[in-house]
């Protein structure tokens, strides 16, 4: 056989699975529920559409209940379908899906994602995962469940998303005293190295004016003392008269 024929042969036989994989893929829904069959009542649905919608509205968390009807792709298990629906059909940056096979044994299958879960840690989203399922399957019903598994994954989210404000507010608010604490002292500081500066040009001026003025004047503001002296043999001057003997030669 050769090589082409061998290759043609192999993309028919890959064909039917990769049709079974993308085949009969749903629309998405327009509100949050996705359930063509009916299989929850009326009145359970059209509450739970208008809590999360109030959610979506009031959190930026929009959480898909997905009852899935149609056939499963095969070899993709339902959390990963769950994970591609939530990343194809979420409108928010938080988001999360329950996805349910009705009329079966299996239990409600949560995924969630979004920019903003990735900056949430991952053990805090896995315990909220874990208290919104378990309480949610405390109902007796198999719709009563998968409704109060979407409402309790949806305070779990809220409850994630105000701690983490909470935190973050009070980083800010110690930042911010930080900051503030920071630019009193740089004031003080800088208040007192200008008066310094100030007291310093005042002193060098001072001094600088006494050593100026101190040239100027005389060493003494006292008149000299008057110091007479009398010339010899001078009449006005008051003494006498000088005899001078010359002896004689011999």
């Amino acid at each position: 056989m050769n090589l082409p024929r061998l290759v043609i042969l192999l993309a028919l036989a890959a064909a039917p699975a990769g049709v079974a994989q993308t085949a009969d893929f749903p629309t998405p829904p327009v509100g949050h529920v996705l359930d063509p069959g009916r299989w929850l009542p009326d009145e359970p649905r059209r509450t739970l559409e208008d809590e999360l919608l109030r959610i979506r509205r009031e959190h930026d968390i929009d959480v898909l209940v997905i009852l899935w009807d149609h056939s499963l792709p095969v070899g993709v298990p339902l959390d990963e379908l769950a994970r591609r629906l939530g990343e194809a059909w979420a409108r928010e940056p938080f988001w999360a899906v329950v996805l349910h096979v009705p009329y079966s044994a299996r239990h409600p299958v949560i995924r969630h994602g979004g920019p903003i879960a990735s900056r949430i840690p991952e053990d805090a989203l896995a315990e909220a995962l874990l208290r919104g399922a378990s309480r949610g399957a405390k109902e007796s019903t198999p719709q009563g469940r998968v409704v109060s598994t979407a409402l309790e994954v949806s305070e779990e989210f809220i409850f994630l998303l105000n701690r983490r404000d909470m935190v973050q507010s009070s980083f800010r608010a110690e930042l911010a005293a930080r900051k503030e604490k920071h630019h009193a002292r740089m004031s003080r500081i800088l208040t007192l190295a200008i008066t310094a500066f100030a007291l310093g040009l005042v002193l060098a001026g001072a001094l600088g004016w006494y050593l100026l003025h101190r040239r100027r004047l005389p060493p003494t503001l006292e008149f000299p003392d008057t110091r007479w002296r009398r010339r010899l043999g001078a009449g006005w001057s008051g003494g006498r008269s000088l005899l001078v003997t010359i002896p004689a030669k011999g």
